[in-house]
């Protein structure tokens, strides 16, 4: 697991729609079987790319398992405080996926 992760991040959350969608679904089987705590470890490191299509697949992939999962099984405080300042990040999809991962997070 902890070699699958880190590949899977950097690799197949920087290709194609497809590709990103099936890495999005792996991501979220990992969580289903309980080592949601190395993967939302990895999507947080992720969110320091300098890559901007990675930083926003990441969070994406926080509030998709946000949504399917809920806060007892994906806790909020580990990623909160990296994702506040992104809200003021240049790249658009960055803020706009950092203002949806909030607003699930409000929910």
């Amino acid at each position: 697991m902890s070699d699958v992760a880190p590949g899977m991040m950097g690799k197949y959350l920087n290709a194609r729609t497809k590709m990103k969608e099936r890495t999005f679904e792996i991501l979220l089987m990992f969580i289903e079987i309980e080592k949601h705590v190395e993967i939302e470890d990895e999507l947080i490191k992720e969110l320091e790319n300098k890559q901007p299509k990675i930083v926003q697949a990441c969070l994406e992939a926080l509030r998709k398992g946000l949504s399917d999962f809920g806060w007892k099984i994906l806790p909020i405080k580990p990623f909160l405080k990296q994702v506040i300042p992104l809200l003021d990040d240049r790249d658009k999809a960055i803020r706009d996926e950092s203002k949806s991962l909030l607003v699930e997070v409000y929910r």
